[in-house]
């Protein structure tokens, strides 16, 4: 090999511009695991609302602490709030 000459090929890989990210395109490669997240997400939220409320209803009413509201709660409703809580585990 002379001198200037490379010791690629022509037409080689190595010859092909960068390949740059198009701005238009979304940065998310899977969709799919987007809306997953974002169902996973929206029922996480549902499920701490639910708790919130539900404990906010028994300090109002009963006058009980956050603590003790809260395991009253799980404790008289153990197949609702059982049933939310496999489901934050799911999530």
């Amino acid at each position: 090999m002379g001198p200037g000459s490379s010791s690629r090929a022509a037409g080689s890989a190595h010859d092909e511009p960068s390949r740059r990210r198009d701005p238009r395109r979304p940065r998310v490669r899977h969709a799919y695991a987007l809306v997953a997240l974002a169902l996973a997400l929206f029922v996480f939220v549902s499920i701490v609302t639910e708790f919130v409320r539900g404990v906010r209803a028994r300090r109002r009413n009963a006058g009980e602490s956050v603590p003790l509201a809260f395991g009253r709660l799980i404790w008289r409703a153990p197949r609702r709030y059982g049933g939310y809580i496999i489901h934050v585990g799911s999530c």
